[in-house]
């Protein structure tokens, strides 16, 4: 039987999963209501926001009433955003749906442990009732008439017909107890799926059974499922696992349901940025994607998704446009505490919110306090990574065992899959200031290098890794992952040095690259004036930035993914409003096709496999 405005309830819990995927429920119901809205819109679905309905008692209209959606002018929504939905909700639902026109409702809650979802509809208990005070006694005696007369034609009739309607009825019960078949196998078939998910989960995979009996909740044997799995392993790490789950019941064993389901891990790349210090983002910038900070944020920038920090206050200094210490107050304009979003305390310091704006940042998408990241938590494990380059993929040693004059390894990824080593041998000095290091010559730009080799990126195994500075550039083909880390001297860290575009042969979701510092990820003095750079970069020890160069100005920065940095970005530098080195636009995107496959050795941000793609099949 097929069930109520089928198309539009899967739409509407397709949302439903991709918001709460997104968001979770750890927001406010107007938060939620919003993006369900969008997603809700994007599935070509009419919402109205907000809508007096009228309220009616006996055929009387005796109120309005107004619910927080409607869904193509014939499904009610009932958002809540708390730990559970109690009998209650589900009754007051129920009596409130009894009261409109409407045929079918969906209370659902956003709760913080699971999305709840209850269908409820009043469209049968509507048409049985009707107050028979209603009738007057002549309609009564016609209405009794009428029925004794249809109880005398149709019994005869049934007399006659009793065999030929006997056999038809059974007939339809069988159809009937088929179609239940055909629904139930679909359910015992996603349980298959649940289950093997289940052992993915706690780690006992191996002994997960491929075909398995399924039981009702009351303990009656209904039937079974069997499995099939595929994984797509990387570096001897499984990326994805797909997983054909079929189901039938005991009654009718032919009547049989496939589906497939893939399952992966949410990698970094979900953030446009995950920082582990306060961060000041400039007015030139626009962020396109979830931008997250365990310190303070001053986002100028235009963000067009959530920002989160897990500061409720912290202190904005001169170096993130507040001005120095007690001065000169609170008001307006750069080098001043912003009023009024912060305020000065007794000690003369500014304080700000978690997170504030004062020129395009979007305050409806700011959230704060949240739980911080575990910075160390989706750090690299380099040792891992330098084992399983040595051992299937592609290891570089110190630059000085191959030259007593290397400096470090400049290499060029080429669209055919393959890349070209150079030893750097000689680099030229650039005065240069950072917060960290003050005034400094950096020698990031090279003058004297010598070709070494070319390498076919390994298909089993694409990861790459040098002992030493690393200049990497170019057209990346297939996942890839190359790191920068010296693990022989542990009093010596390295950086990777960005001094050319990286771009990819397609953007369909094939190729992807990850670069991975041990220390500092920087941009030097000499990048392109128009630079794109695509990929996961991570400054595991230190930041991702472009010093100080006086004078040394770029127009702009494209990063098309995800920055990990344990310390503050920044890539411009001003003095009051003026620009005095770096790029003087910035725009950056999250990269969605990274977000569960990336490139080997990419750190998650969460344990467990979730379904990220699910589909009947034959």
């Amino acid at each position: 039987m097929k069930l109520l405005y089928e198309n539009e309830t899967y739409q509407i819990r397709s949302a439903c999963f991709w918001v709460y995927k997104e968001l979770g429920g750890a927001f406010r119901e107007k938060i939620i209501e919003r993006a369900l809205t969008k997603e809700l819109k994007k599935r070509d679905l009419k919402v109205e926001d907000q809508k007096r309905i009228d309220i009616y008692y006996q055929g009387e209209k005796i109120g309005t009433q107004i619910p927080d959606k409607i869904i193509d002018e014939k499904i009610l929504l009932e958002i809540k955003c708390k730990p559970f939905l109690t009998k209650e909700d589900e009754e007051q639902f129920w009596k409130y749906l009894k009261g409109t026109s409407y045929k079918l409702g969906l209370l659902i809650n956003f709760g913080p442990q699971k999305l709840e979802i209850k269908r409820i509809i009043y469209d049968k208990a509507r048409e049985k009732q009707k107050d028979p005070q209603m009738i007057s006694g002549d309609d009564q005696r016609q209405f009794r008439g009428v029925i004794v007369t249809l109880v005398l034609v149709f019994g005869a009739i049934f007399l006659i017909l009793l065999g030929g309607l006997l056999g038809f009825i059974l007939l339809q019960l069988r159809i009937s107890n088929q179609k239940a078949a055909w629904n139930e196998s679909l359910s015992i078939a996603e349980a298959g799926v649940n289950y093997y998910r289940w052992c993915l989960n706690n780690d006992v995979e191996q002994n997960c059974q491929t075909e398995k009996d399924y039981f009702d909740p009351e303990g009656n044997l209904r039937g079974h499922f069997s499995l099939q799995i595929s994984s797509t392993v990387s570096c001897g790490q499984t990326v994805q696992k797909k997983i054909i789950s079929e189901g039938w019941t005991n009654k009718f064993p032919q009547i049989k349901r496939k589906v497939s389901a893939i399952y992966a891990r949410e990698s970094v790349a979900k953030y446009s940025y995950i920082l582990n210090d306060n961060v000041w983002v400039g007015s030139d910038q626009i962020i396109r994607g979830l931008y997250h900070s365990n310190g303070g944020i001053r986002m100028d920038g235009e963000n067009q998704s959530l920002v989160t920090s897990a500061k409720e206050e912290w202190i904005c200094t001169k170096s993130f446009g507040c001005g120095p210490l007690g001065f000169p107050g609170v008001g307006k304009g750069i080098g001043i505490c912003p009023d009024p979003q912060c305020y000065l305390d007794e000690e003369k310091n500014c304080i700000c919110p978690g997170v504030f704006t004062t020129e395009n940042g979007n305050p409806d998408l700011f959230s704060f306090p949240v739980p911080p990241f575990d910075f160390a938590g989706i750090t690299i494990d380099l040792a891992q990574m330098k084992s399983s380059a040595q051992s299937s993929g592609i290891y570089l040693p110190p630059s000085t065992d191959l030259n007593p004059q290397g400096k470090g390894y400049h290499i060029i990824f080429k669209n055919n899959g393959t890349f070209e080593v150079w030893l750097i041998t000689g680099l030229s000095p650039t005065y240069a200031y950072s917060l960290e290091e003050g005034w400094h010559y950096d020698y990031f730009t090279i003058t004297n290098e010598y070709f070494y080799n070319t390498y076919s990126i390994p298909s089993t195994c694409s990861v790459i890794f040098v002992e030493d500075n690393l200049w990497p550039e170019g057209e990346v083909k297939g996942k890839v992952t190359i790191a920068s880390a010296n693990l022989i001297n542990p009093n010596l860290d390295t950086d990777v040095i960005l001094q050319g575009n990286i771009n990819y042969t397609t953007l369909d979701g094939s190729d992807g690259f990850s670069v991975i510092g041990e220390r500092n990820v920087l941009i030097s003095p000499n990048s392109p004036n128009q630079m794109e750079l695509r990929g996961i970069f991570v400054a595991q020890k230190g930041r991702f930035s472009r010093n100080h160069y006086p004078g040394n100005i770029r127009d702009k920065l494209e990063i098309y993914g995800s920055i990990i940095s344990n310390g503050r970005v920044g890539t411009q530098w001003v003095s009051g409003s003026q620009v005095i080195s770096g790029y003087l636009k910035r725009e950056s995107y999250f990269d969605s096709n990274l977000v569960y496959n990336p490139p080997p050795f990419v750190p998650y941000i969460t344990p467990d496999f979730e379904i990220i793609r699910w589909e009947e099949t034959k």
